[in-house]
């Protein structure tokens, strides 16, 4: 796993996130983290690699208290894609998420609280 592999890896409006994290796995990542405060990405890579990336990301206020309504909400909405990545790091750090983890081979993303408490945690679609 490079991270010029990474950051070639498409990140466009209409690429979905079955797609992205199927480019992901292309290039050799198992899993990821992003956490909001910081608006940074840290990659595990099946080979044990990691790195460490901005990419799109853009810190973001977290809030303590939980809000799991909230957070279904604005992952509705960005599914649907009615708002965009920036938005959903917005709402979701104010719903109390601080970081998500996505496992690759699991196909499973937990959004997770300051306090590590897992808060959703999501199927990923197959394409």
């Amino acid at each position: 796993m490079k991270i010029q592999d990474i950051i070639a890896v498409p990140k466009s409006k209409g690429v979905t996130f079955p797609q992205l994290i199927d480019s992901y796995k292309k290039v050799g990542v198992s899993s990821y983290t992003y956490q909001i405060d910081e608006g940074n990405y840290s990659f595990i890579g099946f080979d044990g690699s990691q790195c460490i990336a901005t990419l799109d990301g853009t810190p973001a206020t977290v809030l303590a208290d939980v809000n799991v309504l909230n957070l279904q909400d604005a992952l509705t909405k960005v599914q649907q894609e009615k708002i965009d990545f920036p938005q959903f790091c917005v709402y979701a750090g104010l719903s109390g998420v601080l970081l998500w983890i996505v496992d690759l081979e699991q196909m499973v993303v937990q959004y997770k609280s300051i306090s590590g408490d897992i808060i959703v945690s999501e199927k990923i679609p197959v394409l």
